[in-house]
């Protein structure tokens, strides 16, 4: 803006046939009309919209298929698709591998059914996670509980499939398979009848058996054996066959009983007799 000068609008009055006062009231104006002019030039020109119009855009953008929105739960805010799918990733990690789609909602703030239908889309692109029973559950969760069962076998020498099928909350034909795909490698040690067992625990076992199998002298019922001795019902039969088969302890299985060599050698000798 070029300045006008008091003495300039002086001359201009004079000229014009204008008083002083007159002078004076001009050059106000003009001042006043400069300080105006300088105030819009130094503001920046801002578009404001009110909250409905925003909202109003973004809707007909939505409905004309120009951009893929998720609104969230409170209406003050949108996500989009690859958002939302970035924040379950993030959560999945958070809850150290395993989340309930129902414990999501809350905290991402948009309807289960985006959820949903962005986690179909997870599902489909990462092979390592899996969707069981509403929940998201990633392989190395899988993998780091086999080895918390490991840690707690060899503590205590068996648990039963049923006890940590309620401790980890999964369905006991799930553990089932988890567990026997994992003996081996991260979990050592032997299932049998729904129970695991470590090698130590079912070598002690079999030393126990085999000393109260070699004390008989004539045939007895394994559940009689279970009775009197408090041996394990799942592992006595597999284990009598695997000592006699060894040569560990002399006689049979017959019956669902074991009858002893010595049984065996005085009944022939009183038939030859």
């Amino acid at each position: 803006v070029e300045l006008i000068y008091t003495q300039d609008i002086l001359d201009f009055c004079r000229k014009d046939g204008r008083g002083r006062a007159q002078a004076r009231a001009l050059m106000d104006e003009i001042f006043r009309l400069q300080r105006e002019l300088a105030e819009v030039q130094q503001t920046s020109a801002t578009l404001k919209l009110s909250e409905s119009n925003i909202i109003e855009i973004v809707t007909k953008l939505i409905q004309a298929g120009k951009v893929e929105l998720i609104y969230t739960q409170n209406g003050k805010e949108y996500v989009t698709p690859a958002q939302l799918l970035s924040e379950i990733e993030d959560e999945i990690l958070t809850h150290h591998g395993r989340v309930n789609l129902a414990d999501l909602q809350p905290i991402l703030n948009v309807d289960l059914s985006h959820i949903e239908h962005v986690t179909a889309k997870l599902l489909v692109n990462d092979p390592t996670v899996r969707l069981l029973n509403g929940q998201l559950i990633t392989d190395w969760y899988l993998d780091s509980l086999a080895e918390q069962v490991n840690v707690a076998l060899q503590q205590v020498g068996r648990l039963s499939i049923s006890d940590l099928a309620v401790e980890y909350e999964f369905s006991m034909d799930f553990l089932t398979e988890l567990i026997s795909r994992q003996l081996g490698t991260s979990i050592i040690g032997q299932l049998s009848q729904g129970t695991l067992y470590t090698p130590a625990y079912v070598t002690r076992h079999a030393a126990q058996m085999r000393g109260a199998l070699i004390a008989l002298v004539q045939p007895t019922s394994l559940d009689d054996l279970i009775r009197r001795h408090k041996f394990n019902s799942a592992l006595l039969q597999a284990s009598v066959s695997e000592l006699i088969e060894s040569k560990q302890v002399a006689g049979s299985l017959q019956s669902g009983g074991f009858v002893p060599a010595i049984f065996e050698a005085v009944q022939h000798s009183a038939v030859d007799s």
